[in-house]
C-alpha cells in the first residue's frame, strides 16, 4: 500500500474515519532498540521520567560512508530543557550525552525520477525520561572524525524547539523497518514520545535549497543543481498521480513513481529558530496496520454506517415484461388443452390409438442427438391453431410424425423452469402411445441440452414440465424442440426460446435479487472523481470485516465496494520554513512560486466535489440492476479535528448524500466532504483542517440463477441449495 494513503488512511482512523483491518490486542511494546534501556546519565532530574524521544540518523552511501560499514558508532545525543526567565531568549540546559544508545537498522531505497535509486544508511536511536510539556532541543554530535567519510556532519546538529503534547493517536509510529517516507517525515508527537526527530549526515557543501521549477520539498546538491534526496515530488512536476488510473484493492498504487513524504518537512521544521517555541500538533501516525512492536490506542467511539434508501430499479418491471405477458399466456393455453386432453371425449386420448396414461415419476431419456431428429412438417395458420380434435383429424389425412405447437402456439414459444409458468403442452401427430421410454427434450448451443419430466402423453398431446430447480445455465435462442417416442426416430420444431430461471427462489414464490459480492466489482469499474488533494481510493472489504472501531461494523452491510476520501493540511503562520508555508498530506507547497492554488483550493474550503461513477455494463448476460443502497459514515465534523491547544474551530459539511441509476447500467454517487478546521495558540497559530468521506456501495441483480454476475461462471453450490429447496 501506498506510502501516503497509509497516512492518510490511518489519519481517518485517529479523526473519525474507517479501516477495514482486523485490529488485534497487543501487549505494550519493548521501545527500546538498543537491547538495554538506554537512560540518562546519573544526575537527571527525578520529576522528568515520563517521555521519549525516537528518531533516525541516515546518510547517502553513495556520498557519504562510515567505518566500520553496518555500524553507528562515532555519535552521541544531547538532549537540553528549555526554560525561560521572561525574556525573550529560552535557555537550555543539557540533561545528559548518550552514545550507546544508536542501533544500525539497515539500508533504506528511495525510487527517484528517470529511474534512479538512492540507497542509504539508517541507525536508529531512543532517548527516555525526559520531560513532558517543556520545549527541548536534540544535538547530534559526530564524536569521531574517522567514523565518517572526511568532513561529514549532520546537515543540522541541533533539532527544536521540540516538546512531548502527550496527543492521542490510533497507534505508536514507526520504530524499525522505516521507509525512506519515515526518513524524512515532520517530527510529531504521540501519547509520550516525540517521534521522526531525525538527522541526515551529508557531505560537505550539501545544504537545502529551493528553485523555482522544484515548488515541492526538493533537496538539492549544492554543487549538482539536481535531486539529491527522496523527498516529495509534486504532483504538478510530472510526480505520479494521487490516485491511480484504476481503483486497486488498498486504495493507491504502490511502488516506483508513488507518492512519497516530503523530506523538507522534517528539515524545515528542524531549522526554526528557538527564540519562538511553537506548540505543535503532531501530525497522524503513518502506519498503515497495527504491527508486533506497537500498541493499539483505544478507539475513538464511531456510530455505525448508515443506510440511505434502499431503492427499486423504477424500470425492472419493464426488462422482461414482454417474455412474461408471453408466458402467462403460455400457462393459460397449456392448462386448458391438458384439460382437453385428459377430460374431453372427443379428445385426442379417445380418438385414435390406446387410452393416454398419465405417468409418474421423473424424466426418461433416449439416447438421440439432435442430428437424428427429423424436421417438423410444414403447417398453415389454421393448423397452428386447431383444436385437439381438429388435429386429430388433419393426423388422420397425413400421419407423418410432426410437431404442430407448444402450449397454444405462440410465435416465438419460450420454455423457462420458473414455476408460475412451467407447464407445457406439444401438440402433433405420431407420438405413439405412452411408454416409459418416451423422452422429450430442448437442445441449443455450446452444448444447452435440457430433457423434459413427462406429465401426460399421447399420441397427438403431450404435457410436460422442466425441472424447477434448473439452474447454472444462460438464456437461449433458437432453442430445438424434440420429441422421442419410443423405437421411433425423434423430430423436432425449432425456432423456441429458453428464458433462465431468475434469482433465488423466495418463500412466496417469486424470485429474489441477490446482491453483488465484496469481491467481485471489477476495480476498472468504479470511476473516482478527482478532488485532488483530498486523495481518494476504491477498496473491498469482506463482509466479516471488522474495524478498529467496535461501534462501527462492516458486518450485515451487502457493499459491493467502499470508497474512501481523505485529506489532511496545516498552514504554518511562524517563519523560517524557507518559503514554505502550507502542507497538505505531507507535501509542502511554498508562498509565492508558483502560485498556490492547491492551498487556496483546500483551506478556501473549496475542493473540487463531483460525483462517482459505477459502470455496471459488463455484467454477464441477462443481469440487470433491481435494487441499490448507500451505506455512509456520518461523523459530527466538528469532531474530525482538533489539536489539544486550539481556540478557535469551524466545521461543516459540502454538499450532501444522494446516488442515482443514470442509465439502465450506470450509478452515480454524489458524496459531500465533512471538514473541520482549527488554529492554535500563539506564538504557533499553527491552523489546521482535515477533510474526509466514506461511502459504501450496495448493488442487487436478478439475472440467470446460480451465474456468477460478472463471470458468467456456474455456482454448483448455488445449484446444490436450489435443488435441495425446490424438490
Amino acid at each position: 500500500m501506498n506510502k501516503t494513503f497509509r497516512f492518510a488512511l490511518i489519519a481517518v482512523l485517529c479523526c473519525g474515519g474507517l479501516m477495514a483491518q482486523v485490529s488485534p490486542t497487543m501487549p505494550a511494546p519493548n521501545r527500546n532498540i538498543t537491547g538495554s534501556s538506554p537512560h540518562r546519565p546519573p544526575g537527571d532530574h527525578p520529576e522528568s521520567t515520563a517521555g521519549n524521544i525516537e528518531g533516525f540518523v541516515y546518510w547517502d552511501v553513495q556520498k557519504v560512508s562510515h567505518v566500520p560499514a553496518n555500524s553507528c558508532s562515532g555519535m552521541s545525543i544531547t538532549v537540553s530543557v528549555g526554560s525561560s526567565s521572561g525574556g525573550p531568549l529560552t535557555a537550555y540546559t543539557p540533561l545528559g550525552t548518550l552514545s550507546n544508545n544508536f542501533t544500525y537498522l539497515g539500508q533504506v531505497r528511495e525510487f527517484l525520477t528517470g529511474g534512479k535509486i538512492a540507497v542509504y544508511d539508517v541507525c536508529g536511536y531512543a532517548y527516555d525520561k525526559v520531560p513532558v510539556g517543556p520545549v527541548m532541543q536534540v544535538k547530534l554530535t559526530v564524536t569521531q572524525p574517522t567514523a565518517f567519510s572526511a568532513g561529514a556532519k549532520p546537515q543540522f546538529e541541533i533539532l527544536g524547539p521540540i516538546s512531548i503534547i502527550n496527543a492521542q493517536c490510533n497507534m505508536l509510529p514507526r520504530i524499525s523497518s522505516p521507509t525512506s517516507s519515515d526518513l524524512v517525515a515532520h517530527w510529531g508527537s504521540c501519547q509520550n514520545m516525540a517521534y521522526d526527530v531525525n538527522f541526515t549526515i551529508v557531505h560537505p557543501g550539501a545544504q537545502v535549497a529551493r528553485t523555482p521549477s522544484t515548488p515541492g520539498n526538493v533537496l538539492l546538491g549544492a554543487n549538482s543543481g539536481t535531486s539529491a534526496s527522496p523527498l516529495l515530488k509534486d504532483p504538478g512536476q510530472g510526480g505520479a498521480p494521487m490516485l491511480s488510473g484504476a481503483p486497486n484493492q488498498g486504495m493507491l498504487t504502490n511502488g516506483p513513481g508513488a507518492m512519497q513524504s516530503p523530506a523538507a518537512n522534517g528539515g524545515m521544521q528542524q531549522n526554526r529558530a528557538p527564540v519562538a517555541p511553537a506548540k505543535p500538533q503532531p501530525l497522524p501516525p503513518r502506519s498503515a496496520a497495527p504491527r508486533g512492536d506497537r500498541t493499539a490506542l483505544k478507539p475513538i467511539k464511531l456510530a455505525p454506517p448508515k443506510a440511505l434508501r434502499k431503492t427499486i430499479n423504477p424500470r425492472l418491471a419493464e426488462q422482461n415484461a414482454g417474455i412474461i405477458a408471453i408466458l402467462q399466456r403460455q400457462r393459460n393455453a397449456a392448462q386448458q388443452e391438458t384439460a382437453a386432453m385428459k377430460l374431453d371425449t372427443r379428445s385426442i386420448a379417445s380418438v385414435r390409438g390406446p387410452a393416454a396414461t398419465t405417468l409418474q415419476g421423473g424424466t426418461r431419456v433416449q439416447n438421440f442427438g439432435p442430428e437424428t431428429a427429423q424436421s417438423e412438417g410444414k403447417l398453415s395458420s389454421g393448423m397452428v391453431h386447431a383444436a385437439p380434435n381438429s388435429i386429430v383429424l388433419m393426423c388422420a389425412s397425413d400421419p407423418t410424425p410432426k410437431i404442430f405447437r407448444l402450449s397454444g402456439g405462440e410465435s416465438q414459444g419460450i420454455l423457462t423452469p420458473e414455476a408460475k409458468y412451467n407447464l407445457y403442452t406439444i401438440t402433433g401427430c405420431g407420438f405413439g402411445p405412452s411408454d416409459p421410454g418416451n423422452s422429450a427434450y430442448i437442445y441449443g448451443v455450446n452444448g444447452f441440452k435440457v430433457n423434459f419430466n413427462i406429465d401426460f402423453w399421447s399420441d397427438n398431446g403431450i404435457t410436460v414440465h422442466l425441472d424447477p430447480w434448473l439452474a447454472g445455465v444462460f438464456d437461449q435462442d433458437n432453442v430445438t424442440l424434440v420429441v422421442a417416442p419410443t423405437g421411433k426416430q425423434p423430430f423436432n420444431k425449432s425456432g423456441y426460446k429458453f428464458y433462465a430461471a431468475r434469482g433465488m427462489p423466495g418463500p412466496d414464490g417469486n424470485d429474489q435479487d441477490v446482491a453483488l459480492a465484496y469481491d467481485s466489482m471489477p476495480n476498472a469499474s468504479v470511476s473516482l472523481f478527482d478532488a485532488s488533494p483530498v486523495l481518494a481510493g476504491y477498496d473491498r472489504v469482506p463482509p466479516n470485516g471488522t474495524s478498529q472501531f467496535p461501534s462501527f461494523s462492516f458486518q450485515g452491510t451487502p457493499v459491493a465496494g467502499w470508497v474512501f476520501r481523505y485529506a489532511y493540511g496545516h498552514i504554518e503562520t511562524y517563519s523560517g520554513l524557507n518559503g514554505t508555508d502550507c502542507f497538505i498530506n505531507d507535501i509542502g507547497y511554498p508562498k509565492t512560486f508558483p502560485v498556490p492554488a492547491p492551498c487556496v483550493s483546500y483551506f478556501g474550503d473549496s475542493p473540487p466535489i463531483g460525483s462517482d461513477t459505477w459502470d455496471f455494463s459488463k455484467l454477464a448476460p441477462g443481469f440487470v440492476i433491481s435494487a441499490y443502497d448507500l451505506y455512509y459514515e456520518d461523523p459530527d465534523p466538528n469532531q474530525v479535528c482538533g489539536s489539544w491547544d486550539d481556540y478557535t474551530k469551524n466545521s461543516g459539511l459540502l454538499l450532501n448524500w444522494d446516488f442515482n441509476l443514470t442509465a439502465p447500467t450506470q450509478i452515480t454517487v454524489t458524496w459531500p466532504l465533512y471538514w473541520c478546521k482549527d488554529t492554535e495558540l500563539p506564538p504557533s497559530g499553527r491552523i489546521n483542517e482535515q477533510k474526509q468521506s466514506v461511502y459504501g456501495l450496495a448493488v442487487w441483480v436478478l439475472g440467470p440463477r446460480c451465474i456468477n454476475p460478472w463471470t458468467g461462471q456456474k455456482d454448483q453450490n448455488c445449484m446444490n441449495t436450489v435443488k435441495q429447496t425446490l424438490s
